[in-house]
């Protein structure tokens, strides 16, 4: 189960946090959250793991110009597939 909260950083960027396990459900709140607004940044720091379609939508949001923030190790590695 994956909780989305949004913010703003000091700047007034959005900020979304993915606290959590980012399977189904999830994939499909994080889309519509990140859907049709200005580009953002993804804390990932409570980011506790995904299945492939989470993975898919991350490697997405950061090929579509969302920041990432906060993401493990291992999490950053995933990620680095999408430039790869």
């Amino acid at each position: 189960m994956v909780k989305l909260t949004q913010d703003r950083d000091r700047d007034g960027a959005l900020v979304v946090r993915v606290e959590g396990r980012l399977e189904a459900e999830g994939v499909q709140d994080l889309r519509t959250v990140c859907a049709g607004g200005p580009r953002g940044v993804l804390d990932l720091a409570g980011l506790r793991g995904a299945d492939e379609d989470g993975w898919m939508l991350l490697r997405s949001l950061k090929g579509a110009g969302w920041g990432i923030a906060g993401a493990s190790l291992f999490a950053s590695r995933v990620l680095e597939e999408a430039g790869s």
